[in-house]
């Protein structure tokens, strides 16, 4: 399975020139994409709001839109999309080339890469009874990890939550996040451990190295935070 990580260096609309007005990280894992763009200092007033948040399933592409166009790959690697999708700021579906880039994961070998999906619970008031917070219209909660780059994302209820970590030597360093209260935060989207828990499920999680064990493998449920989650992918490139 392959895995990486991309910005989105630009976006050039019907011609135009192109402008980079969003801080966007895709991680690409098999067949899952989690994206999250954030607005930038180009944005003006929209600076540090969300422009997309979106777990999709899709196949060996750079970003993760139903816009999926042509790709081109440049000669300094980078990645063009050219193709025709709905632009919020005119209201109308227009011609426009995105350029991609691709992220250097580093030279070291077991480089980790995670797709976990909360499980939900089958009956609607299974929740309010145990006190671990499902909710009845929970659209999707996933945790992603390639490396040092991690996102969580969620939409419950019609309202999305998300985070965006930067593994350094203290640990996961929060890069964004965005919750109308962060206790739902934390409990919808707990952030990754430096090391991964290696039982299934576990009371009292053990710890290994940064490297995925090879108990977490795909379809194996988890404990991570207060909730139980799938394992989507798991391993090392």
């Amino acid at each position: 399975m392959s895995a990486r990580v991309s910005i989105r260096v630009s976006i050039a609309w019907s011609g135009h020139p192109a402008i980079e007005d969003t801080d966007t990280l895709v991680l690409t894992i098999g067949s899952y994409s989690l994206d999250l763009r954030v607005f930038n200092d180009n944005a003006g007033p929209d600076k540090g709001t969300i422009d997309w948040s979106t777990v999709a399933r899709v196949g060996e592409i750079e970003g993760s839109t139903k816009d999926q166009g042509v790709f081109d790959t440049l000669p300094n690697g980078d990645v063009t999309e050219t193709g025709i999708m709905h632009n919020p700021k005119t209201d109308r579906y227009e011609p426009y080339v995105e350029t991609w880039r691709r992220l250097n994961l580093g030279s070291g070998a077991d480089i980790p890469y995670l797709v976990l999906e909360r499980q939900k619970k089958k009956e609607a008031n299974a929740s309010a009874e145990s006190g671990t917070g499902e909710h009845e219209h929970e659209e999707g909660v996933f945790i992603g990890r390639v490396g040092g780059y991690a996102l969580g994302l969620a939409k419950v209820d019609g309202v999305y939550h998300a985070w965006r970590d930067s593994l350094s030597e203290n640990g996961w360093e929060r890069v964004y996040e965005f919750s109308n209260h962060k206790e739902c935060l934390r409990e919808l989207l707990p952030t990754l451990p430096v090391s991964v828990p290696v039982s299934v499920p576990v009371s009292v999680p053990v710890s290994v190295p940064v490297s995925v064990p090879e108990g977490w493998t795909e379809g194996a449920t988890v404990k991570l935070g207060e909730s139980e989650w799938i394992v989507r992918a798991a391993g090392t490139v």
